[in-house]
């Protein structure tokens, strides 16, 4: 709204008495005209001597012959006149020109109130449409949803571009229509869900009339996993309406899509090398997608802020080739079907804290360029981390891995930190870099591949409980290798690992490498390459049994009679491999 304090304002002293003073300066002009011969007289009297003797200054010293006092006293008049007068003329201007701006400001404030006018019906209609395109969000009709969509989105755009509001209030307009899409994303889809089941149960009927013992690992799993889920399948009841509710499932997907589609065009764009970013238009805005339910492709789309804590994601739920523009927020998530997160890129922070993978996690290619977390997150059938690059630190602390897992050719630029993580099945690192600190800490495995990794910095497996397999077949360990109190229960191989600055550290004070005295003695192998630092060779003995290990390092064994574990003495230099005394400890 146009600011009329210009119109109203108190006009200044020579407008408000502009009359008065007219009056008075004709009236002072002529007098001093007429009174101009008595000029000397006025100096001889007492009281206006001092305005006398002013005023005569202004008659020259009569010359009658050169300029007689009657010319004077005449041309003094004309000058009088003259100068009254112009006085007189520049303030009739200075009326005139006041007169004037109050005109103009008058035209100017009506045109401005116009405008307001019409900036307010501009804005009411929007509302209008605003209002009418939140109710289609609710029709029956797939198109009617779409053509509401599409109103909100372009009425977000108008706000934006609405010259007559500042940013903040641009920003706030268009936040309250962007709430609005983003409610509709977490509102539930009772058929997205009755299909899921229903297909569900429809691949237990199937691993049902198959031969159990031709099922593979992976079906024999799934088997088991929807055995769990319909315990009770005499309850199950098929939908009555199937293939109404994939007709609606198909064209809800494609409503759902259409959101994120919109936002994608509207948020920020990287370069080839996602190195420079520009901004986009939606960028400022809050998403909230918590707890919606996903169920459909997300794939090839720019999110400028994946805001998805506890979100449940099946069906064709899908993140290939996305570009998580902003901070991503999956912690708690669900994610019951396979998911790819195949060559997405994460431009800033991820958190997958607490999320559950029912089935396959798939990062292949992906890109994570700042700090991620899968603190406490569980991988229930497998993780496909194979040619991930982690640019900042990667936390997958205290983390479960059901199944197979595999981060083999994945690139550590910072740390990597699997402190209290477990699998339960393989874990492929092959040919994987740590760039920086590789720590392992308190973590389980079963069966661990470190075939040909590169640790550029320190390698930390202290209190690591390797199960099965401690497999390091050509691993390069360019600084630190601790194995500090690890347990090594069946097969350690470190044939031809190449240890180039300093030895490991299998054994410190008190804190000592555990050895298995039930697995094969040759199947720890510590031969290194040529020009490696050694794995100082030691013996010890449990059960009259001799082991060849690193020095200081000590055999266990459970022993039933004590119900507790029985350790042999530290390994001694093969120099003096005499065996060592047992030592029984609970």
């Amino acid at each position: 709204m146009a600011d009329n304090k210009t119109s109203t304002e108190k006009p200044p002293f020579y407008i408000r008495r502009f009359f008065l003073i007219l009056v008075l300066l004709g009236f002072l002009g002529g007098f001093l005209a007429l009174t101009v011969p008595s000029w000397r007289s006025w100096a001889e009297i007492p009281c206006i001597g001092f305005i006398g003797s002013f005023l005569q200054s202004f008659i020259p010293p009569s010359d009658a012959e050169k300029y007689p006092e009657g010319k004077v006293i005449a041309d003094l008049r004309q000058h009088i006149l003259y100068i009254t007068g112009g006085i007189i003329a520049i303030l009739t201007l200075l009326q005139t020109n006041w007169k004037n701006q109050v005109d103009r400001r008058k035209v100017e404030d009506d045109i401005q109130k116009n405008k307001n006018d019409h900036i307010r019906q501009v804005h009411a209609e929007r509302r209008s449409r605003y209002t009418k395109a939140v109710e289609q969000l609710g029709d029956e009709k797939a198109t009617v949803r779409l053509g509401g969509i599409y109103t909100l989105v372009g009425l977000v755009d108008e706000w934006l571009s609405d010259d007559a509001l500042g940013s903040k209030e641009q920003q706030k307009e268009g936040q309250v229509i962007i709430n609005n899409l983003c409610s509709y994303v977490r509102s539930p889809f009772p058929q997205a869900e009755r299909i899921e089941e229903y297909e569900a149960h429809k691949q237990l009927e199937e691993f049902k009339s198959k031969d159990h013992g031709l099922l593979s690992d992976e079906e024999s799993w799934k088997y088991q996993v929807l055995l769990e889920r319909f315990k009770d399948s005499d309850k199950y009841n098929e939908p009555t309406e199937l293939t109404q509710d994939y007709a609606d499932y198909r064209e809800e997907q494609d409503v759902r899509r259409t959101i994120f589609t919109e936002m994608s065009k509207r948020s920020s764009t990287f370069d080839k090398d996602n190195t420079a970013r520009t901004f986009g238009i939606w960028s400022k805005f809050d998403f909230d997608f918590s707890q919606a339910p996903i169920f459909y492709s997300l794939d090839d789309l720019t999110i400028e802020k994946a805001f998805f804590p506890s979100a449940k994601f099946y069906g064709d739920a899908s993140f290939a080739r996305v570009t998580f523009a902003q901070d991503a927020f999956f912690h708690n998530a669900l994610f019951t079907q396979d998911i790819y997160f195949f060559k997405a890129t994460f431009a800033q922070d991820a958190d997958f804290c607490t999320a559950t993978f029912a089935q396959k996690a798939r990062f292949f290619e992906a890109t994570f360029s700042r700090r991620v977390s899968f603190h406490k997150t569980t991988f229930s059938h497998g993780a496909n981390f194979i040619k991930a690059t982690f640019t900042q630190d990667a936390y997958f602390t205290n983390s479960t891995f059901s199944q197979d897992t595999y981060f083999g050719h994945a690139t550590f630029i910072q740390n990597a930190i699997f402190n209290n993580a477990t699998f339960t099945q393989k874990a492929y690192f092959e040919d994987a870099i740590f760039t920086q600190n590789a720590i392992f800490k308190h973590t389980i495995f079963k069966y661990a591949i470190f075939t040909g990794v590169t640790f550029h910095k320190n390698a930390i497996f202290n209190k690591t409980i390797f199960n099965e397999c401690a497999d390091f077949y050509e691993t390069t360990f360019t600084q630190n290798a601790h194995f500090l109190g690890t347990v090594f229960n069946q097969e350690a191989d470190f044939f031809e690992a190449n240890f180039k600055t300093y030895k490991p550290a299998f054994t410190r004070g008190s804190c000592r490498a555990l050895f298995s005295a039930q697995a094969d003695p040759q199947d720890y192998i510590f031969s290194v390459c040529k020009g490696s630092q050694p794995i100082d060779p030691g013996t010890a003995r449990l059960l009259g049994k001799p082991f060849e290990i690193p020095v200081g390092a000590v055999l266990f064994d459970w022993d039933d009679e004590t119900q507790g574990y029985i350790t042999s003495e530290p390994a001694e230099p093969l120099d003096n491999s005499d065996g060592g005394e047992e030592n029984k400890t609970e």
